[in-house]
C-alpha cells in the first residue's frame, strides 16, 4: 500500500485533471448524436415544403384560368366574327395548356 499511497501523492493532481477531462467529455455527448437529430428535423421541414410547393398552382394553371375567364366575359356578350374567331383561338390555348 505505501507504493501506491505514494503514486496517489505524486500523480494526483494529473490523475484529478485526467478525469475531469473524461467527465467533461461524456457530459458533452456524442457530438454526432445531436447532429443527427438536427439532420433528420431538416429534412422533415424539407419534405413538408417539397410537399407544399408541389401543391400551389403553377404559371400554366394561372395562365389558363385567366384564359378561362377572358373567354366567358367574350362569351357573354354578343359576339362579333373577330371576337368569336379569338374566343377559337383562346380555346385552342386552353386546350395546349391542359395537355401540359
Amino acid at each position: 500500500m505505501n507504493k501506491f499511497e505514494e503514486l496517489v501523492n505524486k500523480h494526483y493532481r494529473k490523475t484529478a485533471l485526467f478525469l475531469l477531462v473524461v467527465i467533461l467529455l461524456n457530459t458533452c455527448g456524442n457530438p454526432v448524436k445531436p447532429l443527427n437529430k438536427r439532420v433528420d428535423a431538416l429534412n422533415g421541414k424539407v419534405d413538408s415544403m417539397r410537399i407544399e410547393l408541389n401543391k400551389k398552382p403553377s404559371t400554366i394553371d394561372y395562365q389558363r384560368v385567366s384564359l378561362e375567364s377572358y373567354v366567358t366575359k367574350l362569351d357573354s356578350k354578343n359576339r362579333t366574327s373577330e371576337e368569336l374567331k379569338e374566343s377559337i383561338s383562346i380555346h385552342k390555348q386552353i386546350d395546349s395548356l391542359s395537355k401540359n
